[in-house]
């Protein structure tokens, strides 16, 4: 393991550690967030987990050479890069003059990245190379390329494009072989399903995944791990599934937040809403989920269950089914949204019949007409209400209770039928 603290770049202290991360709190580099992958990224080297290469620097406090071990397809998102990866050799020696200090700034320089740029990357280089010998920084430059490192390419760009660093396999049910790099599959944490099968003794290249786990939506859980935030929203749901049985805690926050923009959409897509809803109703990690997601999912499929496709509707147990049908009839026919079926249905009875005393012989028909086709919607739902609580009887005495109501408020007999 490397040495926890951040770096200090005032120090001269050769072998003081780069600027690590040692708690999700800590992902910032100069108060710049890092994103999920370079948080990912960070860690694996600062634990010099799964590095395939070594570069070697001379030590002003031993006559062995000290090494710092990282990651070939991290270091080319560097296209200035002068190391010739090529040969495969896995070592290389610093130049004359390179401190343990300069090179591992340099290094875990090219594992910074924010959400959107490398603008973390750029102010640690220049920090570093502020409190660094101008003739070392000439050397790291001589041996890394110019280090520019906004116009360095991405992360996600980098490890999605380079085939040599998927160094396991994955076999799926079928015995189809999807390849990945293991510090792609292993989270930062080292508690997730990939960490724990990379250190089981024994363990080799090829790792089976669950049986169930169809190919496409594992390539969708990869994508969404080397940092590609689109998924197919038929998808989803599954990556969700898998993404929590593999432990991923950030990709799962990333899946959350897709679901939650699918939700949020101008044109939305009623049956994906009533498919989330199940889930967060029925799902293992149902607990988990956040509040807000839960919310939105139960806000559109009531909004919108009457415009659902039957195979949609039919996807929800029976009772609850019946209760959004009545709630979205509620919704429609008195432009109000509401949780509490039997506290609004009383709300909706005072209101009516507030209405109701206005009623008098000069009031317009129109209006009469309104108030009635109000108070039928109204028995509609008391009706349904009471088939769905089981109490058809209760329900009938309700609309009794009413009727004698409205009859002494009345300022005149109403001019139609009704409760």
């Amino acid at each position: 393991m490397r040495a926890l603290p951040w770096t200090d770049l005032t120090a001269s202290d050769e072998a003081i550690s780069p600027p690590l991360l040692c708690s999700p709190e800590d992902a910032t580099v100069d108060h710049q967030p890092l994103s999920e992958m370079s948080q990912r990224l960070v860690r694996h080297f600062q634990a010099a987990e799964f590095n395939d290469c070594t570069f070697m620097v001379a030590s002003s406090y031993t006559k062995v050479p000290q090494q710092e071990p990282c990651h070939r397809v991290v270091l080319q998102r560097n296209k200035f890069l002068n190391v010739d990866f090529a040969d495969d050799s896995q070592s290389f020696v610093a130049p004359p003059g390179v401190t343990v200090k300069g090179l591992q700034g340099v290094l875990c320089a090219h594992y910074l990245e924010t959400p959107s740029n490398n603008d973390a990357a750029a102010a640690y280089l220049e920090r570093l190379a502020a409190c660094l010998p101008v003739e070392e920084w000439q050397q790291l430059e001589f041996m890394f390329g110019p280090l520019q490192a906004d116009i360095w390419r991405s992360l996600s760009d980098t490890l999605n494009a380079d085939l040599c660093s998927r160094d396991c396999h994955l076999c799926l049910g079928d015995g189809y072989h999807i390849h990945a790099p293991r510090i792609v599959l292993a989270g930062a944490g080292g508690d997730d399903y990939f960490s724990s099968a990379f250190h089981w003794p024994g363990a080799g290249k090829t790792f089976q995944v669950p049986p169930d786990i169809e190919e496409q939506t594992l390539r969708s859980l990869l994508s969404l791990r080397y940092g590609i935030t689109t998924v197919a929203p038929d998808r989803i749901l599954e990556c969700r599934h898998f993404a929590d049985f593999f432990g991923w805690r950030d990709t799962i926050a990333v899946i959350d937040c897709l679901l939650e923009a699918q939700l949020s959409k101008h044109e939305v897509d009623v049956d994906s809403a009533i498919a989330i809803l199940v889930y967060c109703a029925e799902a293992s990690c149902a607990r988990t989920l956040p509040s807000t997601l839960k919310e939105k999912a139960y806000l559109v499929s009531l909004r919108w269950f009457l415009s659902a496709s039957k195979d949609a509707q039919k996807s929800l147990p029976a009772m609850s089914r019946s209760r959004l049908h009545l709630l979205s009839q509620i919704r429609n026919h008195f432009g109000h949204i509401c949780d509490d079926i039997k506290e609004y249905l009383h709300a909706a009875e005072d209101d009516l019949i507030e209405w109701q005393r206005m009623v008098g012989p000069h009031t317009p028909i129109s209006a009469k007409m309104a108030l009635s086709n109000q108070w039928e919607h109204w028995k509609s739902a008391v009706s349904e209400y009471g088939r769905l609580e089981g109490a058809p009887e209760a329900a009938k005495a309700w609309e009794e209770r009413v009727q004698a109501r409205r009859a002494a408020t009345s300022a005149e007999k109403p001019l139609f039928g009704g409760a």
